[in-house]
């Protein structure tokens, strides 16, 4: 790159870019589609669900497009988030959404969440990959809740998720890692005290969310997140 360029890439990775009212907006909006769940205004179907995946994924769609970075994704890694990568934005959507709604004590039982999937399944037997695969989910689930993320940190693990990709493009290598950065930086002045395991987890987060949504996506189970909502 040169200066010129450079300068202009350097521009684009400032803390207050990713954290603006636009952003915020569309979280709201992301939000309310899936108050629903919540308040009991719609019966969990199929059909449902694949509804709500709709809006989530179009309201996906323009965040991405407001993004400081996007100008400078290339082509290719713009296909492939447009493609594969908004399936872990909803997932760690629907965590974060929960997270800020419930705490340990008004969240769905485990008990209640498999009752569920078996009245969505019309199983009275699940397979016993069914049950591992929820067992993981649900474990995952309670991890989560135990610690306290932000509007920033969600809105940071949701460009590194959807940045996670084979190539090793340079440009691509280097949106990532300034994006890793700008965690980094934001994690030692905001909460200093927890460090270094408030960032740690917060990586292992992104890291399980990619492991998850690729389970329940092979294994059909991509229903599962949408029943942790209690009713």
């Amino acid at each position: 790159m040169n200066k010129i360029s450079n300068d202009k890439f350097n521009e684009l990775f400032d803390l207050n870019l990713f954290y603006c009212f636009d952003q915020l907006l569309i979280l709201d909006i992301l939000f309310n589609h899936l108050h629903p769940l919540i308040n009991h205004e719609i019966l969990l179907t199929q059909e449902s669900i694949k509804n709500i995946c709709y809006l989530l994924i179009d309201t996906f769609i323009n965040w991405y497009y407001t993004l400081p970075i996007y100008s400078i994704i290339n082509i290719d890694l713009k296909q492939f988030i447009f493609n594969d990568q908004w399936l872990n934005y909803i997932i760690l959507l629907i965590f974060y959404f929960l997270k800020i709604n419930y705490n340990h004590i008004n969240l769905i039982s485990y008990s209640k969440c498999l009752q569920r999937l078996f009245n969505y399944t019309e199983n009275k037997f699940l397979s016993s990959l069914s049950y591992r695969i929820f067992n993981q989910f649900f474990y995952f689930l309670s991890t989560f809740f135990n610690i306290n993320i932000t509007n920033t940190e969600f809105i940071l693990l949701s460009i590194l998720l959807i940045l996670c990709s084979n190539q090793t493009n340079k440009i691509n290598f280097n949106l990532f890692e300034n994006i890793y950065k700008i965690l980094y930086t934001y994690e030692m002045n905001t909460f200093l005290s927890e460090q270094p395991n408030r960032f740690n987890r917060l990586l292992y987060f992104s890291e399980q969310i990619q492991f998850i949504t690729q389970i329940l996506l092979t294994n059909q189970h991509f229903h599962l997140p949408f029943l942790l909502f209690p009713n």
